[in-house]
């Protein structure tokens, strides 16, 4: 997987967790066109691959790199802002973000 496939499936993280919203509001309001079963499908299903997105981002063992995708893809600041929080360059945020592209695994 390039590490721009590794961008895009990162990117999914805000598309899930609105999912997971708009599911949750469905079965509570007792959606008429939607089976039920079907609704409790696609809600695990989403939920899985937000777990997915925050367990492969956690599992980095570099916590700094670590942090670093969890701004960017799960708080959803840019790298500027990222960089600023982290106190550092935004050259030397955009090295650490490919080296922590790098050191994600998905599969």
């Amino acid at each position: 997987m390039t590490n721009k496939d590794k961008v895009d499936y990162l990117r999914n993280y805000h598309w899930t967790l609105e999912n997971i919203k708009l599911i949750n509001e469905r079965l509570e309001r007792g959606d008429k066109y939607t089976n039920k079963e079907d609704l409790e499908r696609r809600l695990s299903h989403a939920l899985k691959s937000k777990d997915k997105i925050e367990s492969l981002i956690h599992g980095i063992k570099d916590e700094r790199l670590a942090l670093l995708l969890e701004l960017t893809y799960i708080e959803d600041l840019p790298l500027d802002s990222v960089a600023e929080r982290m106190g550092l360059s935004y050259s030397r945020i955009t090295k650490l973000h490919i080296k922590a592209l790098n050191e994600l695994k998905i599969s």
